[in-house]
């Protein structure tokens, strides 16, 4: 919902979680933008590069219209949603937001068990999170990608090998398979020792290389994917 004064500040809130039971990766933004609240669609802004680097990450086609884009990637494992609840802003600015307040993160994951991996769009949604979420995220959730937002100008290319991650979290690339776990490493504690017994996750030993795997199959025991060079929430 938009309230829209020229040049002042004005209340603006959030969507509801694009999310089902199945979701296993949350792809966290600051606030829809003013075009975003205006359609009541995630990324609705034209020169926001969201779908498009999506579609070269997951396959779906960003003509597609919103609802069939919006069932793809629900189907593929992927939510949406953002920090913040409600703020002040002139336009769709981060840097211009005032009076934040975050949505319920523990209410979420309470209700979502099935979340794994959360993903930031950007710093800026990164740094609302750790001002306001008083929630310690599951390793290896907490990744910082390179914002969509126009105003980030790197390249698109070098956007779309960073946001190629989500993939690896989300499908074998032997088998196909969603059974996909992390590779936990360090000295594991007894709930890690429970999670494998599960097959929540994967022990991977207690040190850790630049080209140790990040992710295995439970199906075919597959092993990929690096995190290396991810940035993370501090």
């Amino acid at each position: 919902m938009i309230k829209e004064t020229n040049n002042v500040k004005v209340h603006i809130e959030s969507f509801d979680p694009e999310i089902d039971d199945n979701s296993k990766v949350l792809i966290l933004g600051t606030m829809p933008s003013k075009e975003s609240l205006n359609k009541g669609e995630y990324y609705a802004n034209p020169r926001n590069q969201f779908w498009p680097i999506i579609s070269s990450v997951l396959g779906i086609n960003p003509e597609l219209p919103y609802p069939e884009r919006r069932t793809l990637l629900i189907k593929s494992g992927i939510a949406l949603w953002d920090v913040l609840a409600s703020c002040e802003r002139p336009d769709s600015s981060d840097s211009k937001i005032t009076n934040e307040v975050a949505n319920n993160f523990k209410e979420l994951f309470e209700d979502y068990k099935s979340i794994r991996y959360v993903f930031f769009n950007g710093t800026n949604a990164a740094g609302f999170f750790k001002k306001h979420v008083a929630i310690e995220l599951p390793f290896p959730s907490g990744i910082i990608l390179p914002s969509t937002s126009p105003a980030h100008t790197i390249t698109l290319e070098k956007k779309v090998a960073a946001w190629s991650i989500i993939k690896d979290c989300i499908a074998c690339p032997k088998c196909g398979s969603d059974m996909v776990v992390p590779i936990i490493y360090g000295m594991p504690n007894h709930e890690a020792f429970e999670e494998e017994t599960r097959g929540e996750i994967r022990l991977g030993g207690c040190c850790v290389g630049p080209d140790d795997p990040a992710f295995a199959c439970n199906s075919c025991d597959h092993e990929w994917g690096t995190l290396e060079n991810c940035k993370w929430l501090g």
